[in-house]
Order: C-alpha cells, then sequence, then structure tokens
C-alpha cells in the first residue's frame, strides 16, 4: 500500500542578519551590544539543531536579548562542534536573528550599524524563507 508523506511548510518572520568573523563569540556579544545597544547573554539551554546527513541532533550556542518593546534578538553560533546550524551558509560564523512583533526594527538600519566593524569581516542579509535548512531556525518562544 502506497503511502503519502504530507510537509509542512514553516514561514518565519525575522530578520536574519549572518556576520562572517574570526572572533570568539563572547567578543562577538560584546560587539553587538555595543553597536545596537543590547545585552545579549548565553543561555544555559543551547539551541536544538538536526543535522539529517548524519541523523544526529545537535546543540549550538545561543545567546538571547528581549528589549521589552517586542523585540526579541538571538545570536546562534552557526559552526557547532557536531556541524552547521544552515549548511547553505557555510561562509558564516554567527547568524543574528532579529523578531520584531511591532516592524519598528529594519534589516538596513541593523546591516549599516554592523558593517562599520573592522573585525566583523562580511556582514550579510540573509532571507530565512528561501533556506532549505530553517528549520533549524525555529526557536520555542
Amino acid at each position: 500500500m502506497a503511502t503519502k508523506i504530507e510537509r509542512l511548510e514553516l514561514t518565519l518572520d525575522f530578520i536574519l542578519i549572518g556576520i562572517s568573523t574570526q572572533l570568539p563569540a563572547y567578543k562577538v556579544c560584546f560587539e553587538l551590544n555595543q553597536k545596537l545597544q543590547l545585552s545579549l547573554t548565553k543561555q544555559v539551554k543551547p539551541h536544538p539543531f538536526f543535522i539529517p546527513k548524519r541523523m544526529l541532533n545537535a546543540d549550538a550556542d545561543l545567546y538571547s536579548y528581549y528589549d521589552g518593546a517586542g523585540i526579541n534578538y538571538r545570536l546562534i553560533k552557526n559552526k557547532a562542534e557536531q556541524g552547521l546550524v544552515v549548511p547553505e551558509l557555510k561562509q558564516i560564523d554567527y547568524l543574528l536573528c532579529v523578531h520584531d512583533m511591532q516592524g519598528k526594527t529594519t534589516a538596513i538600519n541593523i546591516y549599516t550599524k554592523l558593517k562599520t566593524y573592522k573585525q566583523f569581516l562580511g556582514v550579510f542579509n540573509c532571507d530565512v524563507n528561501t533556506l532549505k535548512s530553517k528549520d533549524n531556525l525555529y526557536f520555542d518562544e
């Protein structure tokens, strides 16, 4: 008997900015805190993700900050010990996810502020919904 498998399509509504740098995570957080007036802190519970090629559940370091005005910032280290959170973005070291519930923040504002820092080798604006592994960027609120 033939079986039919249906896949749910996940739509994510946040700004995703990729950062390439050789800096360790604590320095990246410090710079983001300075440039964007944040208070990113490392979360005790890491960000879980799945690596389909190796059939492996893995964890990545997660830093987050909620500003109280409806904007949630999350920084994920893309290159975890077990593999990449988003394999399509293998040149990206960190992923900054900005979930703005009120629509006040724009990617261009954040992008231009981060582009001025010389230790960031590259700052990229990424479209979340075109990524194959966007399921790895899903957060339990």
